[in-house]
């Protein structure tokens, strides 16, 4: 496996390839609410082992991110909603720059992207997904399609992001996901999801999947709260290797 650091259209960037030659799968990856690129290191191997490469990014205000830092995202100690959204749907624009930049690399294959993503990576990238018909596999754990499921914001704020951002406008999101491959993962204990919500949601999309209705997928597990487990990603390892 090589590991490079580096920094593409302002993003830091660690970025994992599979040794040999020929065109690679790309995945992208997304990680938490104040955590760092750094949360995937551990799994570079395993993807590398399956021949993709793997691009991990920090996420605005997040990290070695230029500009304010973490702490601004939460003034005295409340959380600045509008702007934690805003940085997240951003943050899923961002997706888009470094697909562009890396399909640009002979050593990828354009036609092979997916994007994982954990917590508030799970977020960004259910709406790099919908924004960018480029991705065809998506895992998104311990988070929600529905971005109702963050806490609520002034009206019109919520209203003034909607029609800036294409992820949130709920009539164009669902027509535009199949038939590529969604997982989705959340715990039954887990507090910041509305399981209830997402299972709705998942049976409305599915009608949209016909006879490929395998290609989307909810695991509920018991027992977990807001926690990203080693049996989620053993699941979304197996999601990639099936669909990418």
């Amino acid at each position: 496996m090589n590991l490079e650091k580096t920094v593409v259209s302002g993003v830091p960037l660690l970025v994992s390839r599979p040794a040999g030659g020929g065109p690679a799968p790309l995945v992208l990856l997304s990680h938490g609410f104040s955590r760092s690129k750094e949360d995937w290191l551990e799994h570079f191997g395993q993807l590398a082992a399956m021949g993709y490469v793997a691009v991990a990014m920090d996420n605005r205000f997040h990290g070695e991110r230029p500009g304010p830092g973490f702490s601004a995202l939460l003034p005295e100690g409340t959380p600045d909603l509008p702007r934690m959204l805003r940085s997240m749907l951003e943050t899923a624009d961002d997706m888009r720059l470094l697909i562009d930049h890396f399909c640009r690399d002979e050593a990828i294959d354009p036609d092979k992207i997916a994007v994982v993503g954990a917590s508030t990576g799970g977020f960004i990238s259910f709406a790099a997904f919908v924004n960018d018909p480029r991705i065809k596999v998506a895992a998104s754990i311990i988070a929600s399609p529905l971005w109702g499921d963050i806490p609520d914001l002034d009206a019109t704020a919520r209203a003034d992001l909607i029609d800036e951002f294409p992820a949130l406008n709920e009539s164009s999101r669902n027509e535009s996901i199949p038939p590529r491959a969604l997982l989705m993962q959340i715990g039954a204990e887990d507090a910041q999801c509305d399981g209830a919500q997402i299972e709705r949601f998942c049976e409305e999309l599915r009608e949209l999947y016909g006879n490929q209705a395998e290609r989307l997928r909810l695991i509920v597990h018991p027992g977990v709260g807001h926690e990203f487990t080693a049996e989620m990603w053993a699941n979304a390892v197996a999601w990639l290797e099936k669909y990418l």
